[in-house]
């Protein structure tokens, strides 16, 4: 499971409305279930009778100053099949894949599927103003001299005058989730951190 969480002014029923818009057509399919703090979004490719294979589900949860994202395990397994059967029959005739050709082209594209889901959310939360990243409204840290709260941004202490570059947190540019000065990788993603 893949997941973001993206800071800001974010509605999770407009993020909902915005995948349904932009998934709901051509060869893709989407339905929305939830409201509210958490809504669930299910997107699929549709095959050439016009049924959902390879479906994704899309969990927005509101969180206290924004949205986590999560992108559920996909069923990739037919399409991989597909693409395995049809590379098998051109290879003992060629001429089977033409035949094949549509089924085959659709499998390739459903591969993008994800990467799409994730450009529309960052798409309508640049839209708003909204990333990954931190808030500095809901955050706030200790300064290891006197204790005094401090905003995230604060270069030194607005108690005691001390530095607060050892107690920053760091920020992981791939999915938003928030480590402890130092941390060198991401502990939901794995992403080397700056």
């Amino acid at each position: 499971m893949d997941q973001r969480t993206y800071h800001g002014d974010i509605d999770s029923d407009e993020l909902a409305n915005a995948l349904l818009a932009q998934f709901n057509q051509g060869s893709t399919a989407a339905q929305r279930l939830g409201r509210g703090d958490r809504a669930i979004v299910q997107i699929g490719t549709l095959d050439r009778h016009r049924r959902i294979e390879n479906a994704l589900t899309v969990t927005i949860s509101k969180t206290a100053d924004g949205v986590n994202v999560s992108l559920g395990q996909q069923q990739w397994l037919d399409a991989a099949a597909d693409l395995a059967q049809a590379g098998l029959g051109a290879l003992f005739n060629p001429l089977s894949l033409l035949g094949k050709l549509d089924e085959v082209a659709r499998d390739v594209s459903s591969f993008g599927l994800p990467q799409q889901i994730w450009a529309t959310v960052e798409q309508y939360c640049g839209s708003v103003g909204a990333g990954l990243g931190g808030s500095p409204q809901t955050m706030m840290i200790a300064c290891a001299y006197c204790g005094v709260a401090n905003q995230p941004s604060a270069p030194s202490c607005v108690g005691c005058g001390a530095p607060l570059g050892e107690v920053q947190p760091i920020f992981c540019q791939k999915c938003g989730q928030v480590a402890p000065h130092g941390t060198k990788f991401c502990a939901r993603c794995g992403a080397k951190l700056a």
